[in-house]
């Protein structure tokens, strides 16, 4: 495999080993995947048989990149104690994880590219709507049009979709009248702490699945995406 013109400029002052295979694992032992592991762990660790130490481990890396990248910063600002003004920075870390995880479950380097129809969005509308978010249809189009798609875009929430901290029993909810709703032109109200159990929760079951090797279509999705991250190649 050759070597790429980006890893010369990432490092040019490198003197790089003449074998080949050296450098490359030179190179994944340099690259983090987060706090405490490479990505040379990834690969010394992937292949374990499920329930072993080394795939035991393998989770872990995972667990540990989920959260040193989100979980960690969201606890940091659900506990901060001007946390009321915060909501609009939690939900776009949220946002972040939710489109991440949904790499993982299709094993995806990253969301598809369509002309004809949001990949962004079914992955948003399947995500919101599985048992532990509990969004309808709608609501979670809502989502991803004012929320994912503010964010994004605006850098604010739109058509007046609010983000407050919480209601017992509540992670969304309509605003205004009940009646049939569009989501192009309805407005929902988030409630981030108890949307934020949701996303624990469904990542408690994910790792469960994975660790366990319950799902195969979820264990093979893992893989692809962990191999794509950490630059392995067989």
């Amino acid at each position: 495999m050759p070597v790429k013109d980006r890893d010369l400029r990432i490092a040019p002052k490198v003197k790089w080993p003449k074998d080949e295979i050296a450098f490359l694992e030179l190179q994944r032992c340099s690259t983090s995947l987060c706090e405490h592991w490479t990505a040379l762990d990834w690969e010394r660790n992937r292949n374990g048989k499920v329930g072993s130490p080394e795939w035991n481990t393998a989770v872990r890396i995972f667990a540990d990149r989920v959260s040193g990248r989100f979980l960690i910063p969201i606890d940091v600002l659900l506990h901060n104690e001007r946390s009321e003004t915060v909501g609009f920075a939690i939900m776009a870390l949220e946002c972040l994880l939710i489109e991440t995880l949904m790499q993982f479950e299709k094993g995806v380097s990253e969301t598809p590219q369509s002309k004809i129809i949001s990949s962004a969005k079914q992955y948003f509308k399947e995500f919101l709507t599985k048992p532990t978010l509990g969004f309808t249809g709608p609501q979670a189009e809502c989502f991803y049009e004012t929320v994912r798609c503010g964010i994004l875009h605006q850098a604010e929430t739109k058509m007046g979709t609010l983000i407050k901290r919480t209601k017992e029993g509540l992670k969304v909810e309509w605003q205004g009248p009940k009646r049939e709703r569009d989501p192009s032109q309805d407005s929902i109200v988030i409630y981030r702490d108890e949307f934020h159990q949701g996303m624990i929760a469904y990542l408690m079951d994910y790792v469960e699945k994975v660790s366990s090797g319950a799902d195969n279509n979820l264990l093979a999705g893992f893989m692809r995406k962990m191999d794509f991250i950490s630059q392995y190649h067989d």
